[in-house]
């Protein structure tokens, strides 16, 4: 009958443990090294463009708004037109394109640009823009703002709003634009090297890897001891 050895066994599995276990190391090492000096290669600013991830998460692709030439991108950040930030926009109303000036409103927020898509003026809470609007629509009367059942007419030429009581009832009012859910370099990391981008099985998984880790780490010094004496 065979003899059963104890530390040949050890050593068999030690080794294919390791095996398994050196790119799970990797991957850690790798992901924690990133994450330690994210503010170094600016994780948190850089955004997931890969089609594959953004389903994964459950996120589209945001098609760009244009005014002029120029692209208008709503984020959580904000709103952009091109690389400059325009400011806080909770909810993008719509866009009106008249002859010689574009109006931009948001909830809180009204931008007014000339034909080429730069910014003349804005008016916000900061300007006298009390009211908190939740639609817009336009004719070739003018441009009008809706908050809550009272309708207002939004007046270009000094950035005032006034309320309109005989607005005309027939109003096509615009389908507001929420703001782009971006997922960042930084967070895709911390799902990714935490386990949750797999979702529960992902940590189960990454659990079952640390208790493999330990079981290397203790089969280890079992066999360094047994090599000593």
């Amino acid at each position: 009958m065979k003899k059963f050895h104890f530390r040949l066994w050890l050593l068999r599995w030690h080794r294919r443990f390791g095996i398994v276990l050196s790119i799970f190391l990797l991957w850690m090492i790798t992901t924690g090294v990133l994450l330690n000096h994210e503010q170094l290669f600016a994780l948190d600013k850089k955004t997931l463009d890969s089609d594959f991830w953004l389903s994964w998460y459950g996120v589209g692709h945001a098609e760009p708004l244009m005014v002029a030439n120029k692209r208008l991108m709503l984020n959580q950040e904000g709103l952009w037109l091109e690389q400059q930030n325009l400011g806080d926009c909770s909810l993008l109303l719509g866009i009106v394109k008249q002859s010689q000036q574009t109006i931009i409103a948001c909830r809180q927020h009204l931008w007014l640009l000339t034909s080429d898509g730069d910014v003349i003026d804005q008016v916000d809470s900061l300007r006298g823009l009390n009211q908190h609007f939740d639609a817009l629509a336009f004719d070739q009367k003018g441009v009008f703002l809706r908050a809550d059942s009272s309708i207002f007419r939004f007046h270009s030429d000094d950035l005032s709003v006034s309320l309109e009581p005989n607005a005309h009832p027939s109003l096509a009012w615009l389908e507001p634009v929420k703001p782009n859910v971006q997922i960042t370099v930084e967070r895709w990391l911390l799902d990714a090297h935490s386990g949750r981008l797999w979702g529960q099985w992902g940590t189960l998984l990454v659990d079952v890897f640390a208790l493999l880790l330990l079981v290397l780490v203790i089969s280890g010094w079992m066999l360094a001891r047994k090599r000593r004496f």
